[in-house]
């Protein structure tokens, strides 16, 4: 797709819609004013339970077809975390089935190494509701209870010594400024901050995570 759209002079953009959810945006705001100090580690959680009876890509098609939670609510917890703590390159993962006979996974975890040398955790789960973000740094840590959503504010919070403080987020309809923002890059030929090639840096980590799942290996991101 990537190719096609260079080859076709035409705006390709992948749907990241919580580029624009208030939390993720106020937690990059932060970290670009180097507000916690060097960033040590982070954990991120996209969950939902998935009734055992549900049907669609999700629960029918294989890991391999594209099906999964990873590639669901995962693939915006791998945005989400490498679009605050920039590129991971090494995961450990697992993948399995543990409450539901879909075919493919239901409980996913991956253990990341971002080439910053931060250290990250990612959870996605198809038996539990997880809306967690949590960035540790040398000099305090962010962290949310709601950062994903399609409608909403959510929350964020940071602990800077004893001092904490909590933010007051705007309401965001997040596919209203994508749909804006993509419209805009059709109309000047520019590049979506939500491009073919970001979308692709996530699948690369989910595919290396699948792959060290089967394998029990740490593997290197391509």
């Amino acid at each position: 797709m990537i190719d096609a759209a260079r080859a076709n002079n035409v705006v390709l953009a992948v749907a990241h819609c919580m580029e624009w959810g208030s939390p993720l945006t106020k937690a990059r705001e932060l970290l670009e004013q180097n507000a916690i100090g060097t960033v040590i580690s982070a954990s991120i959680s996209a969950s939902y339970p998935s009734g055992p009876t549900a049907s669609g890509w999700r629960q029918t098609d294989s890991s391999d077809e594209g099906g999964g939670i990873l590639y669901d609510m995962g693939s915006h917890a791998v945005d989400g975390i490498t679009r605050l703590l920039g590129p991971i390159a090494q995961v450990a993962a697992w993948a399995d089935k543990r409450t539901h006979n879909f075919n493919t996974e239901d409980t996913a975890s991956i253990l990341a190494r971002f080439q910053s040398g931060a250290h990250g955790y990612i959870q996605s789960h198809f038996n539990c509701l997880q809306n967690s973000l949590e960035i540790q740094g040398t000099e305090g840590r962010i962290w949310s209870n709601a950062w994903w959503g399609r409608e909403f504010s959510g929350d964020l919070h940071m602990q800077r010594g004893k001092e904490v403080i909590d933010y007051d987020l705007p309401h965001v309809n997040v596919y209203v400024p994508q749909i804006e923002h993509v419209s805009d890059c059709v109309l000047n030929g520019t590049t979506p901050i939500i491009s073919g090639e970001r979308g692709m840096a996530a699948i690369a980590v989910i595919r290396a995570a699948f792959e060290s799942s089967r394998s029990g290996r740490v593997v290197d991101v391509a």
